[in-house]
């Protein structure tokens, strides 16, 4: 599920959630908890299935002559560990910059809406329209995490090149013997770095959605409290601005200003982020189905593990594989390929990511939290087959 919210939504009319008993709380982690077991053991299952790849020769990467039987593997736990974590800090980066996407997409389109209003004197082009923007953002947030997830492929093989490199100064020549192509598919040692690279995106995005929930729950008031509505929480709370509030005709009952007043500032932002959400998904947290929160895990996974190889499989092609061992061998390794060479694949990742964004941010009230959910699973699916699929996997 995407994590990001439009700012145009009105989220003033949006009332808190209704006040819950301990017994809700509880049961409320428990949903959470027990959400996060599908994605985890398909996570667990994709590792678990890495360890019979690594056992085959690794050092084909540079050297496809090498002998499958005489050839000891490069692959260890410690670089799975740390391509996984390569994964887990590009999507970091990604989520961080989410705010910077946002600005970066308002600065471009209002600069474009005032060259427009210049030549053309008319109205509509003063401001920049919420669609316009969220459409800005999708698509400038989709480049660059497709940008982020190339550059992880490309330190994740560059690290299997340092450690094939070493490998070899034990391996003997007469151990190589010439093969008449390049290897392609699961023995390709790229192969696993996309299975954990990817791993490495989902987990951390699991993760992620996860805690947002979670740091949710505590916002929960005991049953019996007040309910504070959400015009209260969201207005300005500061002395200077209470002329403000009740220039509008929404003054503060005395005991729900005095809850405001105990409420903390990262309370408040807490509030009004999980009110947000609240206004994106049309429905509160609360009330969502547990089942609906599970399918939302998987279907990160399914998106992540597909993505990954998809973009894995299109830069492989374009790096290729090499010997240094015979001049005479047609095999060439080239280790930054031009992005020119897998531009149909990276166009219509882009293409589908942007789709998805922008269903979550605008049109997922108007078309139901369920049918989103599981359109945007079946689409998951979809890319992880294809990505299989472009592996040799499914043959």
């Amino acid at each position: 599920m995407s994590g990001s919210r439009s700012p145009s939504q009105d989220v003033s009319n949006i009332s808190m959630s209704p006040a819950i008993s301990p017994y809700h709380k509880i049961r409320l982690v428990v949903y959470h908890t027990l959400a996060l077991i599908p994605s985890l053991v398909v996570l667990g299952t994709t590792l678990w299935s890495s360890k019979a790849v690594m056992r085959l020769c690794n050092l084909r990467l540079l050297f496809p002559e090498t002998i499958q039987d005489t050839c000891p593997p490069v692959m260890t736990q410690s670089v799975a560990f740390m391509v996984i974590m390569i994964g887990a800090v590009c999507w970091y980066a990604s989520s961080k910059l989410i705010p910077v996407f946002w600005e970066v997409s308002f600065v471009v389109l209002k600069g474009i809406c005032l060259v427009f209003h210049m030549f053309t004197r008319s109205s509509r082009f003063r401001d920049v329209s919420p669609l316009s923007l969220s459409l800005g953002m999708a698509f400038l947030r989709t480049l660059v995490v497709e940008l982020l997830r190339i550059f992880g492929q490309e330190v994740s093989t560059l690290i299997l090149i340092a450690l094939a490199w070493q490998q070899h100064r034990e391996v003997q020549p007469t151990l190589l013997n010439t093969q008449a192509k390049c290897w392609t598919g699961m023995d390709d040692p790229r192969f696993v770095l996309a299975l954990w690279l990817g791993c490495g995106w989902a987990s951390a995005e699991v993760l992620a959605g996860s805690y947002q929930l979670y740091k949710f729950v505590p916002l929960y008031r005991a049953m019996g409290q007040p309910a504070l509505d959400e015009e209260d929480l969201l207005s300005d709370y500061v002395e200077d601005n209470r002329s403000e509030d009740d220039e509008d005709g929404s003054a503060l009952s005395t005991p729900s200003f005095n809850k405001l007043e105990e409420m903390t500032l990262d309370e408040l932002i807490l509030m009004r982020e999980k009110t947000e959400l609240e206004a994106q998904l049309g429905e509160y947290l609360e009330n969502v189905p547990p089942a609906i929160i599970t399918l939302w895990r998987l279907d990160s996974v399914l998106w992540q593990l597909g993505t990954c190889l998809l973009m894995s499989a299109a830069i492989v092609q374009a790096q290729g594989c090499a010997s240094v061992f015979y001049d005479e061998t047609p095999y060439r390794f080239v280790p930054f390929p031009a992005l020119s060479s897998m531009r149909w694949t990276l166009i219509i990742i882009v293409l589908i990511h942007t789709i998805s964004t922008l269903a979550w941010l605008l049109v997922l009230p108007r078309l139901g939290l369920t049918n989103v959910t599981y359109s945007s699973l079946l689409v998951g699916l979809v890319l992880l087959s294809s990505g299989l699929g472009r592996w040799n996997v499914l043959k």
